[in-house]
């Protein structure tokens, strides 16, 4: 048997189908954003500043009395490169 609907209920239906295309294409999009590609490690072409001697190297932060979030803001995502949450309910102590 076939329901004949209404237009308001015809244009609801309608409506809620374009926001499930919508929101699987953010979805699609965001993953494509995220791809993780990893590399050969061989540099394509070398830059004068990139012929530098390898080996280790160090570095010495310091972060006495500093807010956690700031401590994690600097390592992960200024010298890491990486993106991070932080749960608002963190307490510190």
């Amino acid at each position: 048997m076939w329901k004949t609907l209404d237009p308001k209920a015809k244009e609801a239906e309608l409506s809620a189908a374009d926001a499930q295309l919508k929101a699987e294409k953010d979805r699609a999009e965001a993953n494509e954003r995220y791809k993780v590609i990893g590399g050969t490690g061989q540099t394509v072409k070398s830059s004068v500043d990139s012929n530098q001697k390898s080996g280790a190297t160090t570095a010495t932060l310091s972060f006495e009395a500093t807010d956690i979030r700031d401590v994690v803001k600097t390592v992960l995502y200024d010298i890491l490169g990486e993106n991070y949450y932080i749960d608002p309910k963190l307490a510190v102590t």
